[in-house]
């Protein structure tokens, strides 16, 4: 089987959290919903095409470095009478991943693969001011993966299978310990009536997550990823 890889090293990013508001939260990664919307944008799709392609994808993402958190402040009034209220908004800075995607339709990871080279409308890490400048066209590669089992993994998790974990292995001397997020996963309707469908997802770095039964994984030139 064919699959991409993407290696994302990042300026600034954010990845709005849509529940909450006067706090402009980001999560710490970016969802497959993003990273479809990716593809959608270096292609051309549409909204429609965009959600019905987002279901053909499976995703797994690891965190090679978290980067720095920041938090900006601005005054925000709606016109001269209003009164004026801060709105704190949590950006990331400098972090690092590995994005691993696979699809049984290998014409459209090909057709991904080759956009992503060249890209229809500009690619952006969350807010359309976050521009994507690769460092160069090998940041995405076309690779064979295969599926298969292992009881150690790096990469993000869904809280169900996350909480079979028998504990975790430290890697590395920049750790991020393991937090829950709610994030999109897929979107239902279009327009107005667009309404994300989120599952709950466990982020870490720095460690690898240990069980002690087999998982199902697939193998990216030797990486163990879970895809989702």
């Amino acid at each position: 089987m064919q699959g991409l890889v993407l290696n994302l090293n990042t300026t600034y990013f954010f990845y709005r959290i849509p529940y909450n508001s006067l706090l402009m939260d980001s999560l710490p990664f970016p969802p497959k919903t993003s990273i479809v919307g990716m593809f959608g944008a270096a292609i051309g799709w549409d909204e429609e095409m965009f959600i019905e392609n987002i279901p053909k994808f499976k995703y797994g993402l690891i965190i090679e470095n978290p980067g720095e958190r920041l938090k900006e402040t601005a005054a925000i009034f709606k016109n001269k009478d209003s009164p004026t209220y801060p709105i704190t908004k949590n950006i990331y800075y400098k972090a690092s991943y590995m994005v691993f995607v696979g699809a049984e339709d290998e014409k459209l990871l090909e057709e991904a693969y080759q956009a992503m080279k060249d890209p229809k409308y500009a690619i952006t890490l969350g807010d359309s001011d976050n521009i994507f400048y690769p460092k160069d066209k090998d940041y995405i590669k076309l690779v064979e993966y295969s599926e298969g089992n292992a009881r150690s993994v790096r990469c993000i998790l869904p809280s169900d299978v996350f909480m079979k974990n028998k504990g975790y292995e430290k890697i590395s001397d920049v750790i991020s310990p393991p937090a829950a997020y709610k994030v999109p996963v897929n979107f239902n309707g279009t327009g107005k009536k667009r309404r994300a469908v989120y599952a709950t997802v466990y982020s870490y770095s720095g460690i690898s997550v240990k069980f002690n039964d087999d998982i199902k994984v697939y193998f990216f030139e030797g990486e163990p990823v879970y895809l989702f």
